[in-house]
């Protein structure tokens, strides 16, 4: 708020906007947003490969061959969507091999010189029970 108690007209400018953007989707356009999702999520889970979902997604998005930029602004953000996956796949799978070194690194100083570990044909020398007498 501005020192006269009023918003800037800047605050007032955005405040329009976001309320001209908070039009209703068609139904049309819901369905399209829910397929698209759902070949997403196919993916995610591994039952459709890449280029399977870009094929899905091009034909599951409608195309109007005079305006490309429009079927691109729409097909990007869901074909950015899988690379974000892939990159955050490819993270978790270096993570989980780091630990996996870090563990077998770990297990190989805390066993030392394997050469004083007992082997299968090691035998255990254990003292003789002796019979005592009750007297």
């Amino acid at each position: 708020m501005s020192q006269n108690g009023k918003l800037p007209s800047s605050s007032i400018t955005r405040l329009s906007i976001s309320s001209t953007n908070a039009t209703e989707l068609s139904d049309n356009q819901r369905l399209i947003i829910n397929k698209c999702t759902n070949i997403i999520q196919d993916f995610r889970a591994g039952r459709v490969s890449k280029s399977k979902v870009s094929i899905l997604l091009q034909q599951s998005i409608p195309q109007d061959d005079s305006n490309e930029d429009q079927f691109l602004s729409t097909y990007e953000p869901y074909f950015k969507m899988l690379d974000n996956f892939e990159h955050y796949q490819r993270g978790n799978i270096e993570r989980i091999d780091n630990v996996q070194q870090h563990i077998a690194g770990t297990l190989s100083n805390e066993q030392g010189d394997t050469s004083i570990q007992p082997t299968n044909d090691t035998t255990f020398v254990r003292p003789s029970k002796q019979l005592h007498s009750l007297l």
